[in-house]
């Protein structure tokens, strides 16, 4: 814990790792029970949504994937994020969690390009078979 001001208003900032431990780190001291962030800052969904329409982007998406991204998700997401830093709404928390879920499982559903090894191979000390081929 450590006092801070913000605006001339004395702040009380508590730094837990989660939820579990809260109580037992700040004993006696009242909480609400849902302490919701979200996962990033406000700020950070307008950088993602300026990037999504800069040129350099745009240009990546049409070479790539043959059409030009969509980039409204962004715009939502923080105008969401702004609603929950000011009025604290529920439909706003609602929206940036789904949004972020389907983020999530839209990276999760590609498989890895290549297979993680969970030891080298057992001869990786010698030279390849090219170099062997090539010194000859």
């Amino acid at each position: 814990m450590r006092e801070g001001r913000r605006g001339g208003v004395s702040t009380l900032l508590v730094y837990v790792s989660n939820r579990a431990d809260l109580h037992a780190k700040v004993p006696g001291m009242a909480f609400p029970t849902s302490v919701w962030r979200p996962p990033r800052a406000c700020d950070d969904y307008w950088r993602e949504y300026k990037h999504c329409q800069s040129f350099q982007h745009l240009f990546h998406s049409y070479y790539t994937f043959g059409s030009a991204p969509s980039c409204q998700q962004w715009k939502l997401d923080y105008y969401s994020c702004q609603e929950w830093e000011k009025h604290h709404s529920a439909q706003a928390k609602d929206a940036l969690q789904a949004s972020e879920r389907k983020r999530v499982e839209e990276k999760q559903q590609y498989k890895p390009v290549w297979e993680l090894r969970k030891k080298p191979p057992h001869d990786w000390y010698l030279p390849l078979q090219e170099e062997r081929e090539n010194k000859r």
